[in-house]
This record gives structure tokens, C-alpha cells and sequence, in this order.
């Protein structure tokens, strides 16, 4: 079973700072919060910034396919650094994505893309 690195991932989320769970007739303006939950069961709410919540609902809105979407939001400055925090230990953290291993760079692909498809509502 893969151990995931919730203490890295908690301090990531910290450093975010604190935001607020909303409902889904939440404004589009508004921050957002999903809910994730590991192979052992274990959950964690993450928020999500409005900045991104915003990109979201703007790419929606001119019709930006859903799949686009993802990708854009796996690969940005919101969801790509969580994934890492997510998938790799703390000494790993900070290396340039070339010194990964492909299990490594595996697993924060897949960590992103499933950030980004919460958030855009697929599950």
C-alpha cells in the first residue's frame, strides 16, 4: 500500500492558509473546498484558492473543454505543487522534476489531474 506524506501535505496546505467550506451555490468568486480521500481511508479537505476557483469558472464559461480544463488546473501553481507534497517524501520535495523517478512523477500526475477533476466537479 502506498504511504502518502500528509505531514508535508498538511504544512503545503498552511502555508496556503486557512479557507472556507461552501456550499455548491457557492459564487464564482469564491474560495472552494474539496474533500480527498487516501487508500487507508484517511480524509483531507483541501481549499482551493479563488484565483483558481475563478480560472475555472472563466475557462467553463468559454466553453474550454472539460479534459483542457483539467490539465491546465493539474499542471498550475495550485494543484501541481500539492500533488508533489502529496506523492513524495520530504527530503524529495524540492528536487527539479528531471531528478524524479518516473513512479514519482506517475503518481503526481495522477494526484493533480484528480485535484483538478474534483474541482471541476467530475469525481
Amino acid at each position: 500500500m502506498r504511504k502518502y506524506n500528509f505531514p508535508v501535505l498538511r504544512a503545503v496546505l498552511s502555508a496556503i492558509g486557512p479557507h472556507s467550506v461552501l456550499s455548491e451555490t457557492s459564487t464564482r468568486s469564491a474560495e472552494k473546498t474539496i474533500r480527498l480521500r487516501s487508500d487507508n481511508g484517511s480524509t483531507i479537505d483541501i481549499g482551493v484558492p479563488k484565483d483558481v476557483v475563478t480560472q475555472v469558472t472563466r475557462l467553463k464559461e468559454n466553453g474550454v473543454a472539460g479534459e483542457d480544463i483539467i490539465q491546465t488546473i493539474a499542471r498550475g501553481e495550485w494543484a501541481y505543487p500539492l500533488a508533489k507534497a502529496f506523492c513524495l517524501p520530504e527530503e524529495r520535495f524540492s528536487l527539479p522534476e528531471d531528478a524524479l523517478t518516473p513512479k514519482e512523477r506517475a503518481c503526481i500526475d495522477t494526484v493533480s489531474k484528480r485535484l483538478a477533476r474534483e474541482l471541476l466537479g467530475g469525481g
